[in-house]
């Protein structure tokens, strides 16, 4: 498969399009605010064509991209937590996965389909990573847990290179000797399921450490692969209520899970030029 090198070489602060351009063709990402706190307007597609790109290119002729997730409860603790909104800032890919954003977004006038979930996000990249050959890398979950989802990754994606993988309980001594390992793996991908805001830090403060073409937060994913959660069904998916599916399953997660009301409020309560 042919591949194409996007680099982001023009930017345009007002209107916060960043361009990826070719001899060829340009891929415009725009950023938008919800409530001050960043988001790109994107698709699957527009997403995965990113993505290819930089994982076809050897780790030694490119930066290290991040991709991070964008949802109601990150928007909020962010406008509390100037440090993790510099972060989310600073992200090369920012995808709208939260229900909440997408809602808020139109209401700004824009017509995006539908969210980009991290977790499908992260199957398709499995895919691409295995047709393209690139190494993966696992950071984050219990031991148990991350165990049990590479036995079912390995069955879904069989001929994926898993380069390695560590369970997400370190400490901060041991930090650099774990950088250490992922590069040493040879890896293109890395993806950390350590939880928000843990895992974006992790990887804004290892970002020029990183000897990896590509790193994305997955949050509880591997807890999903492995059986440990069940996903919310379609049906909740479909009505936009998997917050609520959430809090109904897991108790622990109301206090979490009650951020959605208190940012469908401040959206609803805001005028357009203020989401």
């Amino acid at each position: 498969m042919g591949t194409t090198d996007y680099n982001q070489n023009e930017f345009n602060n007002q209107t916060g399009e960043r361009i990826y351009s070719t001899e060829y063709e340009k891929l415009i990402v725009k950023r938008e605010q919800v409530l001050g706190q960043p988001v790109d307007l994107l698709t699957y597609d527009k997403a995965l064509s990113l993505t290819q790109s930089w994982l076809s290119n050897p780790v030694e002729t490119c930066e290290t991209k991040f991709i991070f997730a964008q949802n109601p409860e990150k928007v909020l603790r962010s406008m509390d937590e100037p440090e993790l909104s510099s972060v989310l800032e600073e992200a090369d890919l920012l995808i709208p996965d939260g229900s909440g954003v997408v809602w808020a977004l139109n209401r700004k006038g824009y017509d995006l389909p539908g969210r980009v979930t991290g977790i499908d996000l992260m199957h398709r990249l499995l895919a691409q990573a295995e047709e393209l050959g690139a190494g993966v890398y696992f950071l984050g979950g219990k031991e148990t847990v991350i165990n049990k989802a590479i036995k079912k990754m390995n069955k879904e994606f069989p001929g994926l290179q898993i380069k390695g993988f560590h369970h997400g309980y370190f400490s901060q001594q041991e930090e650099d000797k774990i950088v250490k390992t992922i590069n040493q793996s040879d890896a293109s991908l890395l993806f950390v399921a350590m939880g928000s805001p843990k895992q974006e830090l992790f990887l804004a403060r290892n970002r020029d450490k990183l000897a990896i073409n590509l790193g994305m937060g997955i949050g509880g994913s591997l807890d999903v692969i492995a059986g440990e959660v069940n996903r919310a069904p379609e049906i909740f998916q479909k009505l936009k209520l998997e917050w609520f599916y959430r809090i109904v399953t897991d108790p622990k997660r109301i206090s979490r899970g009650m951020q959605i009301p208190r940012f469908i409020g401040k959206i609803i309560f805001s005028s357009k030029e203020e989401i």
